[in-house]
Order: C-alpha cells, then sequence, then structure tokens
C-alpha cells in the first residue's frame, strides 16, 4: 500500500521523507545482500521509491539501526575500544550503502541519513570528539566517493539542562571540520522526548545554526520538532508515546521555521498518518494544523 501512504503523506504537506533505517542491527530488511538469489527487499525498496517519486516525494535512506550505538558509548572502557567500534562501525554502514548503490539513481533517491545519532553527553571527551570526527570522516567519504552529488545528514540532539549553547556550537564546529562531507545536520529540539523545553530550544538551535552556516564549506542545521509526548499512566498495551497536543506542536515549529526554510517533523506516519487508535482525536487535531 506504499501508493495511497505517499499520497497520504504528501496531502500533509511532507516533501521528503527520511527512512530512519533499512537496516537493524545489521539485519538487512530493505536491501538484498551481495551473491544472493532473493531479491523481494530489492523489490520491496524499489515499491516505495516508485510511489514516492509519483508523488514528488524525495526519500533519503537511513542505513544501518543499532541499539548497540548507545550501549557501546557507555560500556567502551578504553579510547581503544571506542575507535576500535567506530571503525567497524564504519566498515558496516560502507558494505550497506555500497549494496543500495542501485536504487540511487532512482528519480525518488534524495540522500543518505545515518542513523547513529550524536548526542551532548556521549561524546563530550576529548578523544571521543576526534574519533567521532574520524567516524564521520570515513563513512561520509565513501558514500561521495559512490555518489558525489547527493547529501549526507546526520542527526543530533542535546540536553538543555546539562549542555549550554556554547559547548553545542563548540562541538560541532569541530566535527564540521573533521568530516568536510557532511552536508547537514537534524538537530531534534528534544520536548517531545523531554531533553529540552520551548525556552532552552532557541539558543541551542541558533548555536548549531552558527556552527553550520561558518563552517567550510557551508553546512546546512535543519531543526526536528517532534511531534509526541510521554504517554500518561504508562499502561502496557499503549506506546510509549502518543501525539502531542496540537498548541505545543504549534509553538515547536514557530521557534523551529523562525530562522530555517525547512523542518523535519518526527514522525507524522506515527503521530499524525497512522497512530495509535486510541489517539485518533489527537491526531487528527495535528493533521489538521499541518496540512497545507
Amino acid at each position: 500500500a506504499w501508493g495511497p501512504w505517499m499520497a497520504d503523506l504528501r496531502a500533509t504537506g511532507v516533501s521528503r521523507l527520511i527512512v530512519q533505517w533499512v537496516s537493524w542491527e545489521h539485519d538487512w530488511l530493505f536491501v538484498s545482500r551481495p551473491c544472493t538469489t532473493d531479491t523481494a527487499n530489492d523489490d520491496r525498496l524499489r515499491q516505495l521509491l516508485d510511489a514516492a517519486a509519483q508523488h514528488g516525494i524525495s526519500v533519503w535512506l537511513g542505513l544501518d539501526g543499532s541499539s548497540y550505538w548507545w550501549k557501546a558509548t557507555q560500556a567502551c572502557n578504553s579510547d581503544v575500544e571506542v575507535s576500535g567500534y567506530l571503525s567497524w562501525r564504519a566498515a558496516v554502514l560502507a558494505e550497506l550503502a555500497e549494496a543500495l548503490l542501485p536504487v540511487t539513481g532512482h528519480a525518488a533517491f534524495g540522500g543518505w541519513y545515518l542513523s547513529d545519532e550524536i548526542d551532548d553527553i556521549n561524546w563530550i571527551g576529548s578523544f571521543r570528539a576526534e574519533a567521532l570526527g574520524a567516524f564521520l570522516q570515513s563513512i561520509t567519504a565513501s558514500l561521495k566517493t559512490w555518489t558525489p552529488q547527493k547529501r549526507i545528514a546526520i542527526s543530533y540532539f542535546a540536553n538543555g539542562s546539562r549542555t549550554n549553547a556554547e559547548q553545542c556550537e563548540v562541538q560541532w564546529r569541530r566535527w564540521f571540520n573533521a568530516a568536510p562531507l557532511l552536508d547537514e545536520v537534524l538537530f531534534q529540539d528534544g520536548i517531545g522526548a523531554g531533553h529540552n523545553t520551548l525556552a532552552q530550544w532557541p539558543a541551542l538551535l541558533a548555536a548549531v545554526s552558527r556552527a553550520a552556516a561558518t563552517a567550510t564549506p557551508k553546512r546546512r542545521c535543519t531543526p526536528v520538532v517532534e511531534l509526541f509526548e510521554p504517554r500518561q499512566p504508562k499502561e502496557a498495551d499503549e506506546p510509549l508515546f502518543h501525539p502531542a497536543p496540537a498548541s505545543r506542536v504549534e509553538a515547536q515549529m514557530a521557534l523551529a521555521k523562525k530562522n530555517h526554510q525547512e523542518t523535519v517533523a518526527f514522525s507524522v506516519p506515527d503521530y499524525v498518518t497512522r497512530p495509535h487508535p486510541k489517539y485518533t482525536a489527537q491526531a487528527e487535531a495535528l493533521r489538521a494544523w499541518l496540512t497545507p
């Protein structure tokens, strides 16, 4: 049902769809492994891209999602372990991206998304920041070698109660310098997840945007507006999050659009077009506000 789904997304105002990952824990979900005769995964991905093209939606392909990314940042006890893990990770992503090359010529393919989210706490140490820069340089160099005209994005979030705007700006100046082929940082506002408040978010966004705008070459910082809030009370038969009030999202969008032409909404399918049945009314309120 890719066609009706894409039509619904487009009607809601979506022009760029970021597929968060095409593989999970190195289990390839949307691409067939090399040297295999089973092409069902490739067919599914092409169906998605065909439907997106019909409705004028650009699709950015995320690579491999991994829960171990978060565990590794805390479990690695030495600089050698951190560096070794990141080197292995870059090789995993490069192998997957190379297998995806046959679809990168599709009209709907817009760019790459690195599924490994960066935060402001786990990579703050001098060596870890340097190792992360080397990781970003390695994987972006591979992607640009294969698809030189396509942009590459990665996401970031910060905790306003623990990190100030100056620290965020310094971090991103360092990483932009280390990885000159990284084109875009998708900066999550953290309001839905409770990392930030509406008061904390603007200064952090402005800081990372400055780092992007003054980098050489110039980069892009795109705000990500979180459309959800934690469920209350925590009932076992429901998702962890549900659609946020439209009034709160409106305030988030106003901050995001103040100095940015584009925003990413996380996530329209989960909280607007196909929510949990219990939250249909909240989702419809969001849809009414978001739809052009």
